[in-house]
C-alpha cells in the first residue's frame, strides 16, 4: 500500500472460508464477492437437500409397504434371492430373469405392488431389476452420460405420473423399450428432456410418446452374454469388463 507517498507492507490473516476470493489488482489486495451466484448456489444446495430428504422418505415408505414386501417374498420364492446391485447412485434388487413373457408379467405385478421393475440385459446375465417406488430409479441403468445430468429420472417419473410408464427392457441408451398406458395431455417438456438424454430429436420422442411405445435397437430376445464379470452401471472402478 502507499501511505504518504511511501510503500508500506501490511500483513493480515485471511479467513480461508470467506464467500468470495482475493485478487491483487494494481498493487491492491481486493476481496471480490459474488452475492448473486452465492445465493444461487445456496438455493441449489437447499433444494438438493430437500429433494434428497423427500426421496429418502418416499423410498422408506415404499420399501415398508405391505404390498411391496409381499411382492418381494413372491419373487424370492419364484426366482431365488436377489443380488444387491447398484446402478450409479441407486440401489436395485437384481433377480435372475425368467422368460421375456414372464418378465413382462412381473413388471406389471411390480407396478401393482408399489414397485418398479424392468428386464436389464446386462452383459453378464439377464436380470430383473426391482426397486421400491417409482420408475425413476431405473433410469440409472442408462448410460451415465444420459443419467448423470440429474433430469432423466425426474422425466421418467413425470411421464409415469402423466401416462403410466413401463420400462420394458434396457441394455443402454441405444437399446431399450418403454411404453405408456395412454397419451399424456401435456408432455412437451418431458419429451424434450428424454430426447436430449436419449439422443433423439424432440419430434421423434414426441411422436413416440403420442404412439405410446418406443423400442430402440434389437429386441430383448436377441440378447447374448459376452462377459461373466459383474460391473453395475456407473459404479466407480468397474467400467470396462474383460470379454470372455
Amino acid at each position: 500500500m502507499l501511505e504518504e507517498g511511501s510503500r508500506e507492507i501490511h500483513r493480515r490473516t485471511v479467513e480461508p472460508d470467506l464467500p468470495g476470493r482475493f485478487a491483487v489488482k494494481g498493487g491492491w489486495l481486493v476481496y471480490v464477492t459474488y452475492p448473486r451466484a452465492a445465493e444461487e448456489f445456496r438455493r441449489h444446495d437447499v433444494e438438493a437437500a430437500e429433494a434428497s430428504a423427500k426421496r429418502a422418505s418416499e423410498l422408506a415408505a415404499a420399501s415398508g409397504s405391505p404390498a411391496f414386501k409381499a411382492f418381494i417374498l413372491r419373487l424370492n420364492r419364484e426366482l431365488g434371492r436377489a443380488r444387491n446391485a447398484r446402478a450409479c447412485d441407486q440401489e436395485h434388487r437384481a433377480y435372475p430373469a425368467p422368460s421375456d413373457v414372464r418378465c413382462a408379467e412381473l413388471i406389471q405385478e411390480a407396478r401393482r405392488s408399489g414397485a418398479s421393475a424392468t428386464l436389464y440385459l446386462a452383459p453378464w446375465a439377464r436380470e430383473l431389476r426391482v426397486v421400491p417406488g417409482g420408475v425413476g430409479a431405473l433410469a440409472a441403468l442408462f448410460d451415465w452420460n444420459a443419467y448423470g445430468h440429474g433430469d432423466l429420472a425426474p422425466a421418467f417419473e413425470a411421464l409415469d405420473a402423466a401416462a403410466g410408464l413401463t420400462l420394458d427392457h434396457v441394455f443402454n441408451e441405444d437399446q431399450f423399450s418403454f411404453h405408456v398406458d395412454r397419451t399424456p395431455r401435456s408432455f412437451a417438456a418431458i419429451a424434450k428432456v428424454l430426447a436430449q438424454r436419449l439422443t433423439f430429436k424432440t419430434s421423434e420422442m414426441t411422436a413416440a410418446i403420442e404412439a405410446c411405445v418406443l423400442t430402440v435397437g434389437e429386441p430383448a430376445s436377441a440378447w447374448t452374454k459376452f462377459t461373466t464379470e459383474i460391473y453395475d452401471p456407473g459404479v466407480e472402478g468397474l467400467d470396462h469388463p474383460d470379454d470372455d
